[in-house]
């Protein structure tokens, strides 16, 4: 094979894989996300998550997401952080993550319609729903679009940094267990999602035309 023609089959190659991840890919997309409802929550002292010495004030009620004509988005659920002396849990279509032992785990779910995803927290005092969330604890706080490259330094940075978590989250859950004599501090199980639009249909037919293009002119130039 001489020189032009290896550089005619790099190039298709190259033009192929291309085109298969930009079609197979998730993308951001249109997506948004909203809280349902007006309630707010501020927490009592300072929040250990954020390590600032701060009370925030929470968004409480179900976390919405608007797939704006996506077929579906893909959710990845991120353990964060965890200050509890319960064995909370994490639980999303069947997906399961455990309060220690899966700290900086991550669990990807796939919603097919637009409203409350399907999730919730569960610990020894009860448990709440997404679609549930109140004012009533065990609850849990929502903030939206919060980058994490502006946590304070010390050791929360530290450990989210060293595994590549310290990044922007579309939104990030606090869960307030209600022990301690309900001491609403948000940080017994803090989880950040990431949302993805999966590609339309037209999309893959879309790919398929264009690798038989590329095949079609990789033909002609190895001739």
């Amino acid at each position: 094979m001489n020189t032009n023609k290896w550089k005619s089959l790099h190039a298709l190659v190259v033009s192929a894989f291309a085109l298969s991840a930009g079609a197979f890919a998730p993308s951001a997309g249109a997506l948004s996300v909203t809280v349902a409802g007006t309630l707010t929550e501020n927490s009592l002292g300072p929040n250990d998550f954020f390590a600032d010495g701060v009370s925030r004030s929470f968004e409480i009620g179900a976390l919405t997401l608007d797939l704006q004509g996506a077929p579906a988005a893909q959710a990845t659920y991120t353990f964060l952080f965890q200050e509890s002396g319960f064995n909370n849990q994490f639980i999303a279509q069947g997906g399961v993550l455990n309060d220690p032992g899966d700290l900086f785990g991550s669990l990807t779910r796939t919603y097919a319609a637009s409203g409350a995803p399907s999730f919730s927290f569960t610990s020894a005092l009860g448990a709440v729903t997404n679609a549930g969330n109140s004012l009533t604890k065990p609850n849990f706080g929502v903030l939206l679009g919060q980058n994490l490259n502006s946590l304070p330094a010390g050791p929360v940075r530290t450990a989210l940094e060293s595994r590549g978590l310290l990044r922007q989250y579309d939104a990030l859950l606090f869960l307030n267990d209600a022990g301690a004599s309900e001491d609403r501090d948000f940080d017994d199980m803090v989880l950040g999602v990431n949302l993805l639009a999966v590609p339309e249909p037209g999309t893959y037919a879309m790919m398929a035309a264009g690798l038989l293009v590329l095949i079609g002119v990789g033909r002609r130039r190895m001739r």
